[in-house]
């Protein structure tokens, strides 16, 4: 036996499983010989495969971390530029509002 891709032991664990889980059970397209009504496409092997792997799902999920940490590191850009604007304006009205004040003092 080789080397097997990450994820293909779990996955035939699970399949094992399966097996057991509906041991002694009829599905209904065992009942009609397995086709449907409309002879569809969907009784194909190409199509039976429909579950994805552990290392599928891995990699999707570390797709959506990076995408995460991307947008967030977007987000807190965008939110320390918004702040020292504020900054910036908050000084700008402090300073304006004290001149005022001199202002009405001299007069």
């Amino acid at each position: 036996m080789g080397l097997k891709r990450p994820g293909e032991e779990r996955k035939e664990q699970l399949q094992r499983a399966e097996k057991v889980r509906y041991a002694g059970h009829a599905a209904w397209a065992d009942e009609d010989g397995g086709e449907d009504e409309g002879g569809g496409e969907y009784g194909s092997d190409a199509s039976s495969d429909m579950e994805a792997a552990i290392f599928d799902v891995d990699q999707e999920e570390e797709l959506s971390l990076r995408q995460a940490k991307k947008e967030d590191a977007e987000e807190q850009a965008r939110l320390d530029t918004h702040n020292r604007e504020k900054k910036v304006r908050r000084e700008m009205l402090t300073k304006m509002a004290a001149a005022k004040r001199n202002k009405k003092r001299i007069l």
